[in-house]
């Protein structure tokens, strides 16, 4: 629960930007929601056999850092909430009734894999997060038909356990909740709800990845799936060690394809040079980043972001960026804040569009 007036300031915010009809706009433009999927894999698609919508979670690519890198905390995680709640999942639920109309239910199914999650992502910055999205979602309650863990870890099938019976949740919540350790099990128990054919294959089913449904559609929750793409989006979160050079491989062009539109994105408090390389090649160098001088001695560290304007790495070959972190700060007289001792450093998400 949160204080009255919190709540009030929330939802004033929420209904100051219409509840975020278009997500990329509502994030300034610069972030697309296939970006910000890449850091949090989460996606509404299909319809479970009594006509609930159905929500996918991947937690285990779930990255907190990469996730702030590209949006701030509190305007950047509750527009995609407000997104999610008030448009996306009002979608699904007229698109269950267009397919049923017998269908009357104003709930949705949960399906959330545990597989990858570490002790590790429960950061400080993990918990802000999920603060953020539960202030939002306590404006739409009783919207949980059911929520299905697969893959869960051993410690945490322990920790829902204490969850459970410590009451920390609502009991009508928790008992929907089912939590399955053994892949198979947890599958078969899915594909009792949902059929195989809505089940994203990553997920044990036969529809084509989350991943693949997201880039498709190009919205969280579009049904529209076509079996060839004009273009692709690649990302990925490298992490900097300071004054050395980091390479990572970004995408590989096959003959006819191009990259444009490479940004890279951060909230790192130090200074960068970025350089843009095919097969090993620089094309594109000594593009700097730095953050904006109010970082010094913000509560939130605002992320920032460059574009490489004009560029186009046409195939074939292997695209790859590579970004040397300085040894000072970027932001003025970060020496004296004492806020700069837990300043992020060192993490970047690098992303392309690639077309052909």
């Amino acid at each position: 629960k949160y204080p009255a007036p919190a709540v009030r300031s929330i939802w004033k915010e929420g209904v100051a930007m219409d509840f975020c009809p278009n997500l990329q706009q509502a994030l300034g433009g610069s972030v697309s929601p296939e970006l910000m999927f890449s850091m949090f894999p989460m996606a509404f698609w299909g319809n479970a056999k009594n006509g609930c919508p159905v929500r996918y979670m991947k937690v285990g690519g779930f990255s907190p850092d990469g996730l702030l890198s590209l949006v701030p905390l509190q305007k950047g995680v509750n527009a995609w909430c407000w997104n999610q709640n008030a448009h996306v999942f009002p979608k699904s639920i007229q698109q269950a009734r267009e397919a049923n109309p017998d269908f009357v239910r104003c709930e949705a199914i949960n399906v959330i894999d545990l597989n990858g999650l570490s002790r590790t992502q429960m950061s400080n910055d993990a918990i802000d997060i999920l603060k953020q999205t539960v202030q939002v979602n306590q404006f739409f309650p009783e919207t949980l038909h059911w929520t299905i863990c697969l893959n869960s870890p051993g410690w945490f099938s322990f920790s829902w356990g204490l969850i459970k019976s410590m009451n920390f949740l609502n009991p009508r919540t928790a008992n929907k909740v089912e939590v399955y350790s053994n892949q198979k099990k947890g599958i078969d128990r899915l594909l009792t709800m949902i059929d195989a054919s809505e089940v994203p294959s990553d997920f044990g089913g036969k529809a084509p990845t989350l991943a693949e449904i997201v880039n498709a559609s190009k919205e969280a929750g579009d049904a529209a799936i076509t079996t060839t793409q004009p273009e692709r989006y690649e990302s990925k979160e490298v992490h900097v060690k300071k004054a050395k050079a980091t390479v990572e491989e970004l995408a590989q062009l096959q003959t006819g394809e191009a990259a444009d539109n490479i940004a890279i994105y951060s909230r790192s408090i130090a200074s960068a040079q970025v350089d843009v390389l095919l097969n090993g090649t620089k094309v594109k160098e000594g593009v700097s980043m730095s953050a904006p001088a109010a970082n010094a001695d913000a509560e939130e560290y605002a992320p920032y972001h460059v574009v490489m304007e004009g560029l186009k790495v046409s195939g074939p070959g292997t695209l790859s960026i590579q970004i040397t972190e300085m040894d000072s700060t970027s932001v003025k007289d970060s020496s004296s804040s004492s806020n700069n001792s837990k300043a992020p450093r060192g993490c970047y998400v690098v992303a392309a569009r690639i077309s052909g």
